[in-house]
């Protein structure tokens, strides 16, 4: 009777790990979490290690943050669920995830590290939960996004890193929200975005990088919101010859 019951038992946790649920964090350490497709794991409220995920993910609420190259070379990852718990996405987390199409990021997001989504070359939406605490997009967070037409950053968003944008080249639409606190672009912040036909500088803005918008050869209107505190444009900072107007220059 108890080899009996022993093998039930048996049978009964193989098929709980075969499904591949969601795995709590606190119950999760270092066992990886069996996704539809591949595994990631979750440590201390980490995810990492998901480079062998496909289709869609579903990262279990609790998790807080999803760690430097969580999902580097994850190539056949179409989508992914990021939980509302989540504070920060790190470096390289989807980086040459290339066939990842879309993502939400949850208000609680207070960074996005560098080359987060350098050539997620599918990825043709980013939307940021409209109570958004972003404060800083990291350096080439969307390095060669190629397939990204539009974005809209959130009011909370302080700084735009170096390269963020660079090579987006299907970027046609940059937005800031009115209310918007950024103060500086970084060097090459949209350097190559050849589909970039006008974007509105917020008032906010003091320092915009060394050539910030060079390469944006559709690029015909710059527009310095009213009240502007620009103080500081770096070298080459945007083919001024292209342009067909111009408002409120600061001198």
């Amino acid at each position: 009777m108890k080899k009996i019951l022993a093998s039930v038992v048996a049978t009964v946790l193989v098929s709980a790990v075969m499904v591949g649920g969601p795995v709590s964090p606190a119950h999760a350490s270092d066992e990886p979490t069996i996704a539809k497709q591949g595994s990631y794991q979750i440590s201390s409220g980490v995810v990492s290690n998901g480079s062998s995920c496909a289709g869609a993910v579903v990262i279990p609420e609790g998790v807080t943050s999803i760690g430097d190259d969580a999902f580097h070379g994850a190539t056949a990852l179409t989508s992914i669920t990021i939980p509302a718990s989540v504070t920060s996405i790190g470096a390289s987390a989807f980086k040459n995830a290339t066939s990842l199409t879309a993502v939400t990021i949850p208000a609680g997001v207070t960074s996005i590290g560098g080359y987060a989504f350098e050539n997620a070359t599918a990825l043709t939406s980013v939307t940021f939960d409209g109570t958004s605490t972003l404060t800083s997009l990291g350096e080439g967070a969307f390095l060669d996004a190629t397939s990204l037409t539009s974005i809209t950053i959130p009011a909370s968003v302080t700084s735009i890193g170096n390269y963020a944008f660079y090579g987006a080249t299907a970027l046609t639409s940059v937005t800031f929200d009115g209310t918007s606190t950024l103060t500086s672009i970084g060097d090459y912040a949209f350097y190559d975005a050849t589909s970039l036909t006008s974007i509105t500088i917020p008032a906010s803005v003091t320092s915009i990088g060394d050539r910030a918008f060079d390469g944006t050869t559709a690029l015909t209107s710059v527009t310095f919101a009213e009240g502007s505190t620009l103080t500081s444009i770096g070298d080459r900072r945007v083919p001024w010859r292209n342009f067909t107007y111009l408002h409120h220059h600061p001198s």
